[in-house]
């Protein structure tokens, strides 16, 4: 989360002169994040290039910021091992989802994944939840 907070303030700060919160970013949150730039910026000129200065920050910082623990991957493995198929949801967009899963080396675990692009309804609504348990076929 950290990452996501410095890459939202630093386009909001540098596209939209102002200064957000963390509490202020929590309470946009639901939509993607290019959702979240268009929604709530007031210079709506600036929205595609904040939203490609979002993702370039996002991916060029990823790797001092977020580490993901060594006991995380021992399960994920330890459950792919034992043919465990793994489902994610996130309310990430496919793009930030993937910059995250290659940055940590977690691409080969997930065998569906359902991000904030592939639902009508973003969580807290469980439409993503149902898409996982669908395509792993545990669910009509």
């Amino acid at each position: 989360m950290p990452l996501s907070f410095n890459a939202f303030k630093s386009v909001f700060k540098q596209y939209d002169n102002r200064e957000v919160t963390n509490e202020e970013l929590v309470a946009m949150f639901g939509p993607t994040e290019e959702g979240i730039i268009d929604a709530n910026f007031a210079s709506k000129p600036s929205v595609q290039d904040a939203i490609q200065d979002y993702y370039s920050y996002y991916e060029q910082e990823h790797h001092n910021e977020c580490q993901c623990e060594e006991e995380s991957i021992h399960i994920l493995h330890f459950l792919k091992e034992h043919g465990v198929q793994i489902g994610v949801v996130t309310g990430k967009s496919r793009r930030s989802f993937d910059i995250s899963t290659t940055a940590l080396q977690l691409d080969s675990y997930f065998d569906v994944s359902i991000t904030g692009d592939d639902v009508v309804q973003p969580k807290p609504h469980p439409e993503g939840i149902h898409k996982v348990l669908h395509t792993l076929g545990l669910i009509r």
